[in-house]
């Protein structure tokens, strides 16, 4: 008796300038099927280039896509995911370019795949990242906080859970079911939405908590690796996406808690200018209802939109 088909899982790495040589992803893969060629049996890598500059080499055995417009990690999980349904990839795993994978990852990862691929409820899986040593992948939604889980317990996870891109595994058939990712959300918080439409769906997310994947988060790092500038972004993320997916009370939650962090931020952190992006955004939460704020949200999503367009164009 044959054993049953695996299931062809379509690797897709984000890159942004960073030099082939120096990406970790790049090159943890590279290592990885250099150690196991059987992986090709299971995995194709595409490579897809968000750099204004296309790769003049681009590694060899991976597939390579060039995108000079640069649509953001929304843009090219979009595309990775048409790409695989129409090529036969029921199963696409994310990463960044930045990812010092584990030289077992692959494996686990694609025996996890075999295990929930017959669990139709399952539309993802996500292994345990730690960035800086903490617990930040996946997590559980309480209201618009987050927590982690219990460290250990594999299996579906509780409640509703969200987790980073980077390492996820998703079920392409439901990535494409709930409309994929939203440009409105094009680089931060663009994980959040994508798994709070999967759970509005009645998706679950599979913990498999024995992958450990360690993970340097510039957002994690406010005095050395996050600048104002994508700090200014992750704020207005994070405020779009509570104006638009979560209720009035836990609106007004979040306006505490800015208020607070300003605090904490000003304490803490030596750059005060963390602290005054903070207040200016909480004293604009004040100032403006929030279907003022979606609806200047939405015209700045849609901006975004028509630059890429323009770009992808020429």
């Amino acid at each position: 008796m044959s054993e049953p088909l695996q299931p062809r899982i379509l690797v897709v790495i984000v890159r942004y300038r960073v030099p082939v040589s120096e990406s970790a992803t790049i090159q943890s893969l590279t290592r990885a099927f250099a150690a196991d060629p059987s992986l090709h049996d299971r995995y194709t890598t595409l490579l897809w280039d968000n750099s204004a500059e296309p790769l003049t080499d681009p590694p060899a055995g991976m597939l390579y896509r060039h995108d000079p417009a640069n649509s953001g990690i929304t843009g090219a999980f979009n595309a990775s995911a048409a790409y695989a349904e129409q090529h036969g990839f029921p199963w696409i795993l994310l990463l960044d370019q930045d990812s010092d994978l584990p030289p077992n990852f692959l494996h686990d990862m694609a025996e996890v795949a075999n295990h929930v691929h017959n669990i139709p409820e399952v539309a993802a899986i996500a292994p345990s990242i730690y960035a800086q040593g903490f617990p930040a992948s996946p997590h559980r939604v309480l209201r618009n906080r987050h927590v982690p889980y219990p460290a250990g317990e594999s299996g579906i996870a509780s409640g509703e859970a969200t987790a980073i891109n980077s390492g996820s595994m998703l079920r392409v058939k439901d990535l494409l079911a709930v409309g994929g990712y939203s440009a409105a959300f094009q680089q931060e918080y663009s994980d959040w939405y994508i798994f709070h439409q999967l759970h509005r769906a009645g998706k679950k997310l599979w913990r498999a908590a024995n992958i450990r994947v360690d993970h340097v988060m510039t957002v994690m790092d406010y005095d050395n690796l996050l600048s104002v500038k994508r700090y200014g972004e992750l704020l207005a993320a994070e405020e779009a996406f509570n104006d638009l997916y979560r209720s009035s009370l836990e609106g007004s939650l979040q306006t505490l808690r800015l208020l607070l962090r300003a605090a904490k931020q000003r304490l803490r952190l030596k750059n005060p200018e963390f602290s005054h992006v903070t207040l200016r955004r909480f004293f604009r939460r004040l100032a403006t209802t929030r279907g003022h704020r979606i609806a200047a949200w939405q015209a700045d999503a849609e901006a975004r939109r028509n630059r890429y367009t323009a770009g992808a164009s020429n």
